[in-house]
Parts: C-alpha cells; structure tokens; sequence
C-alpha cells in the first residue's frame, strides 16, 4: 500500500507568509508610533510635572514676597501714638530676613510678642525722641536642639516721620538700628543676656 501525501501549493504558501509578515508589521508600527494627539507618554509626562512643580518651587518665595509688599502693612501703636498722622510719630519695623523680636519699651515689657512674618508685615508706631528698646533673637526651628537666645538693649533717639528697621547682626552680637530708607544705623545695642531656650527668658538690665 502506498502512502499518499498531499502536497500544498506553493502559492498558498506564499499568500499565508505574506499574511504573516504583514501582521507582524502592523504590531511593531504599533508598538513604536508615537502617542495619540493630547496623550503623552508615562516617561514624558512625568518628567514635565516634576518640571513645572520645581519651577513652582522656585517661583514662591518670590510671589509670596511680592504679595506682602502690595499688601499694606498693619500698624500698632506702642504708645498711644495716632496711626493716622505718620508724620508725627516714628515708625519701627522687623527685618525678616535678620529678625529681632521687639520684648519691651522704656522699661515695660510689652503685652504681646509679636514674629516677622513676610506676608503680615506690621509696623510699630511710638512718638519721637529717646527710647530704650528690649530686643531678644528668634530661636532657630529645631525645638529639640540645645540653644540660646540673644537679648540687646538699645537706646536710641528716633525721629518723627521716620521709619526703622531692627536688625540682628550675629557676628558681632549686637541689635541694630536702620534707617529704612537708606540703611544707615543710628544706633546699636549691647547684649545683656544669653538665657537658654525653655529654661528662662530674657533678664534686662
């Protein structure tokens, strides 16, 4: 008996290659073709969120400075001085780039100890002539951190329609007093007292 073989056309062969190959073709344009329109890529798209939130990042200081200065600052009154005539009293400001907290006036503490704050800015408002100011530096952040605080006194004479600005300058452990309008101290101040934080507050002299 003999075995009959089927033989296939060569033609069906080549139809069936062809039909193969053009599918395997399809795949890989698939597989490589670029994105639909609006539509990115995982990679892509990360990359660029990461890139816009950096450049926020960068930018907010900068907004946020530029916002307090539009903003116009609050003014608080010292010592009964009006906030409505400037140019009757002496103005007196905290530097928050090198802040000092204002603690006392002519030998009173005052009631409330108030932060430089970039986007609250205020104003203290007292009369002119001769003062004695308490100052004391701002404890770095770290609660947990052995440290101390600085406390200056300053006598200084203020003129009226004037506006100053305190001012730390650590490395030389004094308190100064600027001239808001061209930076010019007109007075200094001497420590008188370097308390550790949470153990007690300032002692003036």
């Amino acid at each position: 008996m003999v075995n009959r073989v089927d033989l296939v056309h060569p033609q069906r062969v080549n139809h069936a290659m062809a039909i193969i190959a053009s599918q395997y073709r399809q795949r890989s344009d698939a597989a490589h073709a670029p994105p639909p329109r609006g539509r990115q890529r995982p990679f892509f798209a990360a990359a660029r969120a990461t890139c816009v939130l950096a450049l926020m990042l960068l930018t907010l200081p900068q907004v946020l400075t530029g916002c307090a200065h539009l903003s116009s600052p609050s003014l608080i009154s010292l010592d009964g001085s009006p906030i409505d005539e400037l140019s009757q009293v002496a103005r007196v400001s905290l530097d928050s780039r090198h802040p000092l907290l204002l603690q006392g006036l002519d030998g009173h503490p005052l009631a409330t100890t108030r932060i430089p704050n970039v986007l609250a800015a205020e104003v203290y408002v007292l009369c002119g002539g001769r003062h004695t100011l308490w100052v004391s530096s701002v404890p770095y952040g770290h609660p947990l951190l052995p440290q101390r605080i600085s406390c200056y006194q300053i006598d200084v004479a203020l003129d009226r329609g004037a506006a100053y600005v305190l001012v730390e300058d650590r490395g030389q452990s004094q308190a100064l007093v600027l001239r808001d309008d061209t930076g010019e101290p007109v007075a200094s101040g001497r420590l008188v007292d370097r308390p550790w934080v949470f153990v007690r507050t300032c002692r003036w002299e």
